[in-house]
């Protein structure tokens, strides 16, 4: 598997110290299990006081996560994010089992990354991004099979 497009350093930036250090305690602790990784996305078990899923995904560079815990539904980013991202950067390091190549970075396949989500995910995604969007919006009407202008 390819490096990761950010590292540790990205991270701790992201979630702030306490948020970093917290995860970095958990995924030191074991409590972190990824049940899927590849290039682009992973999805990985997080005990806390209880299970969390944790879905993650990276697209132009950038790292996206989602937490089932009640501190993800308002914040961006929580300790079991950074956890299970620790896990996957370990995971993806390619110097732990080869040397370093000196290669450009390779552009993000979009197609297998969309493909490897979530629907329910893509479909929020995507109505979010009609909100902004209308011409998109009206395209998805009609091949939905409704009038995107209604009345006319």
């Amino acid at each position: 598997m390819p490096p990761l497009p950010f590292s540790e350093d990205t991270l701790r930036l992201r979630a702030g110290d306490v948020l970093f250090h917290r995860g970095l305690q958990y995924a030191e602790q074991g409590r972190v299990a990824l049940v899927s990784a590849g290039s682009r996305s992973a999805v990985a078990m997080v005990m806390g006081t209880q299970e969390y899923t944790v879905r993650l995904s990276v697209a132009t560079g950038r790292l996206t996560g989602s937490c089932i815990c009640p501190f993800a539904e308002v914040q961006p980013i929580c300790k079991h994010i950074v956890a299970a991202t620790l896990l996957w950067l370990q995971d993806s390091d390619p110097s732990a089992t080869e040397p370093a190549a000196e290669t450009a970075p390779q552009a993000p396949d979009l197609r297998e990354f969309l493909l490897a989500q979530d629907r329910e995910w893509l479909a929020d995604q995507l109505l979010a991004v009609t909100q902004d969007d209308p011409t998109l919006h009206a395209q998805l009407l009609i091949a939905a099979g409704a009038d995107p202008e209604p009345g006319r």
